[in-house]
């Protein structure tokens, strides 16, 4: 299978209210709420993550940006604190492109940035494999995200295959 053109860019900035929010025009554009706003509690743990984004299905996208949030968190000791986080994607959304799978990886890759968390060999595509499933509800696309993952680095500024594209965060002045 040849890989698209279409990328996936992800930026974030660190916010001092504890604030996680979320936003992308693509989103609202397919009838999602955007932007999604997430208070430090709702991203503390998987679970109370799972609660936030099962409450409004119209915010069911964001799962895939700030349910990074308590992944990194368990995984590799990430703060907890806020962050603004921006999506532009040109990979068309629920076409079978794969596009929550460069979502994930974007953001979990750019948030790894943004906190100078680190991440050896297979690690990224792995945590990005957990997200879904206990977030969302939906089924992993384990197989995708490993592809669009496997050679990336947190100094990486694209991944393979043309699936995502996490950007240098914007750093707080």
């Amino acid at each position: 299978e040849m890989p698209i053109g279409e990328r996936t860019r992800v930026t974030a900035q660190e916010r001092s209210d504890g604030i996680g929010r979320g936003e992308s025009r693509e989103a609202s554009r397919a009838g999602f709420r955007s932007p999604v706003r997430a208070s430090a509690s709702d991203l503390s743990s998987v679970e109370s993550a799972r609660d936030f984004f099962s409450r409004d299905p119209r915010s069911s996208w964001a799962a895939y940006v700030l349910g990074c949030v308590p992944l990194l968190m368990a995984a590799k000791r990430m703060p907890l604190c806020g962050a603004d986080i921006r999506v532009v994607s040109a990979i068309p959304l629920s076409k079978g492109l794969s596009s929550s799978a460069a979502l994930e990886v974007a953001a979990m890759n750019c948030l790894g940035r943004l906190f100078r968390l680190s991440f050896r060999g297979t690690e990224l595509p792995r945590l990005c494999q957990r997200a879904p499933l206990p977030l969302s509800g939906g089924r992993s696309e384990g197989s995708q995200k490993a592809s669009a993952a496997s050679s990336s680095s947190p100094s990486s500024a694209s991944t393979p295959n043309g699936a995502a594209h996490p950007s240098q965060p914007i750093n707080s002045p």
